[in-house]
């Protein structure tokens, strides 16, 4: 052999081998950017979660920048049939779902499903009538379709129910203008909704997991959750077992109204089992903006649990020491300096306003009452 083609041969074997370590270079960025996204999702990025499933990212709240808070959509497609799982808030969003939808032509069938009525997940519904298709379906809960239809009624509801014991507004209607602002322009309305309750309930059995909901061309379930909104549902991918919790992660404790923390307590545990028992691969939110791989999700899962308990026994404790009762603003005072409820999850868009709902929640939980009609003046203790 002569030294001319030893001397080919070796520059090409070396060759070879260098493009071996790159291909193995660039499959581990792929495969770290899946597993640990958490700093790398910007609002409207589109992120595949798994083949044809797709999350858009959104943002959080950010009330000195007058910036609506935009929750993740889902976007999923199988053979000729479109799902979109919210449609989240602002025109940047729209643009970033219509984007998405139109590059993933052909489909014949789409369907819409709102996880809730709240502004941040109804806002861009209109894209359904935008899309082409020869069918098209947008569910909702019976629950929330009115509060859909009419989100300034619904806050002004939740905010009147906190107006005697807060100094941040005077008037709750004009507080839930002022907030709704931020989410403008809200084209909910589609000319194909339907209530999901027109539909037949099933025992949705998922591993040794079951759920009272609806199978959508078994394709997807959708779950009954009801914890932060009356009509609140999660959304399960059997084929690809992804879980989407919406809002019902959005913190250790909900805030309005119409909400029952236990039933979003139900939801985490129940999803927590799931992940442990592999029966979820994926798991994402409305207002986390990354994607949860199996261990990251029992970790996250585990913590927002504990939080709640950890909530509930300070402001427990905090009564139990002073039995003749603490007027609203001291309670929320000793919670504020509490060392170990300053370490919790902070939840989707912490604030003044956020706090205080967050407490009046708790208060209905736990029966706490005013000893008198004058709410600003007024102790609160356990119902005795």
């Amino acid at each position: 052999m002569s030294k001319n083609l030893i001397k080919t041969l070796v520059t090409l074997l070396m060759l070879i081998v260098a493009s071996y370590f790159i291909y193995l270079s660039s499959q581990t960025t792929r495969i770290d950017q899946a597993s640990d996204n958490s700093n790398m999702l910007n609002y409207c990025d589109t992120i595949e979660i798994q083949k044809n499933l797709f999350l858009i990212v959104g943002r959080h709240l950010n009330l000195e920048k007058s910036e609506a808070d935009v929750a993740n959509a889902l976007i999923y497609k199988k053979e000729d049939m479109l799902y979109i799982i919210d449609t989240g808030v602002t025109l940047e969003f729209r643009d970033a779902l219509l984007a998405l939808c139109n590059s993933l032509k052909p489909y014949k069938q789409i369907t819409l499903i709102n996880t809730h009525g709240h502004a941040d997940h109804i806002a861009n519904n209109i894209i359904l009538d935008k899309l082409e298709g020869d069918i098209k379906r947008h569910y909702i809960s019976t629950h929330d379709l009115n509060m859909m239809k009419d989100n300034h009624a619904f806050f002004t509801h939740s905010f009147e129910t906190l107006s005697p014991l807060t100094t941040l507004y005077t008037n709750a209607s004009e507080k839930a203008v002022d907030l709704l602002k931020l989410f403008k322009p809200l084209d909910f309305q589609t000319s194909h909704t339907k209530t999901l309750e027109e539909i037949p309930t099933l025992d949705l059995n998922i591993g040794n997991i079951h759920w009272s909901g609806w199978n959508i061309d078994d394709t997807l379930y959708i779950c009954r959750s009801q914890g932060h909104s009356a009509g609140h549902v999660v959304i399960y991918f059997p084929e690809e077992q992804h879980m989407h919790l919406a809002d019902e992660t959005t913190g250790y404790c909900n805030l309005f109204h119409d909400c029952d923390n236990l039933k979003s307590i139900e939801t985490q545990t129940k999803t927590l089992s799931m992940l442990k028992n592999n029966t979820i691969k994926t798991l994402t939110d409305g207002h986390t903006f990354k994607v949860h791989h199996k261990y990251d999700g029992i970790s996250f899962l585990s913590q927002l649990i504990e939080a709640h308990y950890i909530y509930d026994n300070a402001l427990q404790e905090i009564l139990r020491g002073h039995p003749n009762g603490l007027k609203f603003s001291e309670i929320q005072e000793e919670l504020s300096k509490n060392p170990t409820l300053l370490k919790l999850p902070k939840g989707a868009n912490p604030n003044p306003l956020y706090t205080q709902l967050m407490l009046l929640s708790k208060f209905r939980d736990f029966g706490i009452v005013p000893d008198r009609e004058d709410l600003a003046n007024a102790l609160f203790n356990f119902r005795s």
